[in-house]
């Protein structure tokens, strides 16, 4: 601590003292002293010291930081791993608050608040179970233990709904209309709640599911966990705020889900605008470091052997690294110099859990956020290895409105023809297009996805049994966001198709995922020599399963374009209704225009190669001979090879 932190502290403890020496002149405390440090909270019988008693170690110098009066916290964020102490710490910490509260003889008049309003004390999670039988009950039971808050302030117990504290009473049970009051409910039930917000905890936030086409939304995707983090904390500020920051403290609670879940935005956010460690305090443990030094019958809950896993990324699930010799109890540890993420060493007494789920176990036990619950892409390093470093994203930005400028860069895609003096695509010109338009529920993203089938692939499907299978090669992915204030231009759209068209690119087929739109757009593209029809890859797993074979297979070729790279990477197969999800907070408009469009590729092509092979297969007569049978194979063989562009292999039947 420096100087000058000695300074301030001292300066406050006199002005503490100040305040308690004219306590009685001003009214302030009913006993003349404000109410207990949080040590005294934590240590003594008369108030929490028995309660506390269950708190694991590790977290006790974090309550202490929290309320330290040098500090200016007024957002705790507990985040990381289930089952280290996340709700216990939250509920001391409310009890203390009120015990804070109940010190003054007017925390009305202290706080500038109405005294016919109470103080509002918020409990909110994802649903009314959950708020009420998880932290209400629990600090229900903890105030109701406690000798301090039986005697000096108790609570009207004929209310079961809530927790209720009057501020004045002249005997148990009347009521003065100036109250405190801590409420469970959800985020539906936030506008009935009193608006005078002092404090409070919102419980599971990663859990809160975004609704899509919601009506609340106008039509939008609706974050209920944004919604509600957005509303309680403008009350707190409007209502109770001191040199610009709200006197009380909110509680933001929940285990590690998804990258891009409510707790990590709310972290990034408060790290880019400097409020992390400052006003916000951010504590993310995982389960082994919360209870460090807690021990059972004697025992310590974990010991000091530890092997390691190494934490996925966008790009790799995770993975244990060393082994354990259950029987032996020894870790074998392995030389790996493959290891590029984080590392966690993990105590021994989770072996079973981690090698059974790993990926889980890393959420659960380490804390620590993982690309997809279920990733539909286990092995996401397959997605990175179908970038061909020869080709390029033709178009002038990543994302696009279509209306702000930015153009597709013709000579990426295209080249003239020394013959004809004409455009035409730079890589296999004789190749047929296939494309496809998906547009996000909420209406304001749309992907656009344009393939062709580079050549062909042997590829073993069971054993010594080979298939030839397309190789997809990508010539145009590109994201089209919706311009502020405006909507997404579907003649703008088409523009771009027919721009293909016109500099000499085949599109035999396309298809569009929007049925609203595809009539009108259909239409025209018909008339222009395109056809097209309706294709949604939501309804049926198919095109997933044909796109991810190809990546599998090594039959996918793209361009480096980070918004499929992301979308793909971060897909969750819903085995429930067996379909693809995005995260909560993700997209695959560009995943989906991919994939749908290698899916129109391959089942066209496909199609269309057995019906011309089989009208192109010479009329063969009857052979007199094993050598006529194997010499004519032989020569259909080399014509279907040189028809379709690749290697087949023609089954021969015996007889």
């Amino acid at each position: 601590m420096s100087k000058i932190d000695d300074t301030l502290h001292d300066i406050n403890r006199l002005e503490f003292s100040v305040g308690a020496m004219d306590a009685d002149l001003y009214g302030i405390y009913k006993e003349g002293r404000p109410f207990v440090d949080i040590e005294q909270f934590l240590e003594d019988d008369y108030y929490f010291g028995k309660i506390a008693k269950d708190l694991y170690p590790d977290n006790k110098p974090d309550l202490i930081d929290i309320f330290d009066p040098r500090n200016n916290y007024v957002e705790v964020i507990l985040a990381g791993a289930i089952g280290w102490g996340k709700t216990f710490l939250a509920c001391i910490g409310l009890a203390y608050m009120i015990g804070q509260l109940s010190a003054y003889t007017n925390p009305h008049r202290w706080l500038g608040a109405s005294p016919t309003s109470p103080l509002v004390f918020i409990n909110m999670s994802v649903n009314a179970k959950k708020a009420k039988e998880v932290i209400f009950t629990r600090l229900k039971v903890m105030v109701d233990s406690s000798p301090y808050f039986k005697e000096r302030f108790p609570r009207n117990t004929r209310l079961i709904d809530s927790l209720e504290w009057n501020v004045k009473q002249e005997e148990v049970g009347t009521r003065t209309g100036q109250q405190i009051i801590f409420k469970p409910g959800t985020g539906e039930s936030l506008s009935a709640l009193g608006d005078d917000i002092y404090g409070g905890a919102c419980d599971e936030l990663n859990f809160f599911r975004i609704v899509e086409k919601s009506k609340r939304a106008f039509g939008k995707s609706f974050d209920p966990a944004q919604k509600l983090y957005d509303t309680v904390s403008r009350r707190t500020k409007s209502r109770f705020m001191s040199s610009g920051l709200p006197l009380g403290k909110l509680f933001l609670i929940s285990s590690a889900q998804l990258p891009d879940d409510f707790i990590e935005r709310r972290v990034d956010e408060a790290t880019k605008d400097g409020s992390l460690g400052r006003t916000i305090k951010y504590i993310k443990k995982s389960q082994w470091e919360g209870k460090k030094d807690v021990f059972l019958s004697g025992i310590p809950v974990f010991s000091n052997k530890t092997f390691r896993v190494e934490v996925g990324s966008s790009r790799k699930t995770s993975r244990i690294i060393d082994e354990y010799d259950v029987k032996q109890e020894t870790v074998i540890k392995k030389e790996d110099f493959t290891i590029t993420g984080k590392v966690l060493n993990v105590p021994v007494e989770l072996w079973q859990d981690f090698y059974r789920d790993v990926e889980g176990s890393v959420r659960d036990f380490g804390g620590e956020v993982t690309r997809a619950i279920y990733p539909f892409f286990p092995d996401a390093e397959v997605i990175y290895d179908a970038i061909d470093s020869e080709l390029v994203h033709p178009w002038s930005r990543q994302d696009t409105t279509l209306q702000d400028g930015s153009r597709l860069i013709i000579g990426s895609l295209f080249e003239v023809d020394e013959e004809t003096k004409k455009w035409k695509p730079k890589r296999h010109p004789k190749k047929a297009r296939y494309w496809h338009i998906d547009i996000a529920l909420s209406g304001d993203a749309l992907g656009l996805a344009v393939v062709h089938i580079g050549g062909w692939k042997q590829v073993m499907i069971a054993p010594n049994v080979f298939e030839d299978l397309p190789i997809i090669e990508v010539d145009l992915m590109l994201r089209v966001v919706a311009p502020s204030n405006g909507e997404i231009s579907f003649g703008n759209v088409r523009a771009v198709l027919l721009n293909l068209k016109n500099h000499g690119m085949y599109l035999r087929f396309g298809s569009l995922d929007l049925k609203t739109m595809s009539a009108d757009f259909m239409q025209i593209m018909r008339t222009k020599g395109v056809p097209c029809d309706h294709l949604s890859v939501d309804k049926d797993i198919t095109p997933y399963t044909i796109t991810k074979n190809a990546f599998y297979d090594s039959r996918m070729m793209m361009y480096e374009y980070e918004p499929v790279l992301t979308e793909f990477s971060q897909l969750e197969k819903n085995s429930e209704v067996n379909k693809v999800d995005h995260p909560p907070q993700g997209s695959k408009d560009v995943a989906d225009a991919v994939t749908g469009a290698t899916f129109q590729a391959f089942n066209h092509e496909l199609k269309l190669s057995a019906d011309e092979i089989k009208a192109r297969l010479p009329h063969m007569k009857r052979a007199k001979s094993k050598d006529q049978i194997r010499q004519r194979l032989q020569d259909a063989e080399e014509e279907m090879r040189d028809f379709v562009g690749g290697n087949i292999t023609v089954k021969k039947k015996r007889g």
